[in-house]
């Protein structure tokens, strides 16, 4: 039996008459989902809280998306494993300054 994913906060707002929406995990990490007549059927793409914009140098994300930092043409699969490997980082550890 599958465990259900634990979501830490959860953001939907109207975006290009689609959506944007936020999904963020107890690690610090999240996944910021878009779907709009612009868009790419459904994209994703990584988001920490301690950063702005998307992450785009987490290598186990790109290899997700093919080498890319944003994957797009998502299918429930894709979704699925995406959730699954972005709830399965470690939590970042703060650098101290």
């Amino acid at each position: 039996m599958s465990k259900a994913v634990k979501l830490r906060k959860l953001h939907e707002i109207q975006y290009n008459d689609g959506f944007k929406q936020r999904i963020w995990f107890d690690n610090g990490y999240g996944i910021s989902l878009v779907y709009h007549e612009f868009s790419y059927g459904l994209e994703c793409a990584l988001i920490h809280e301690d950063k702005e914009g998307i992450d785009q140098a987490d290598k186990r994300f790109n290899e997700f998306c093919g080498g890319d930092s944003v994957k797009g043409y998502m299918n429930g699969n894709d979704l699925s494993d995406v959730l699954n490997l972005v709830k399965s980082f470690p939590k970042l550890k703060k650098s101290k300054v």
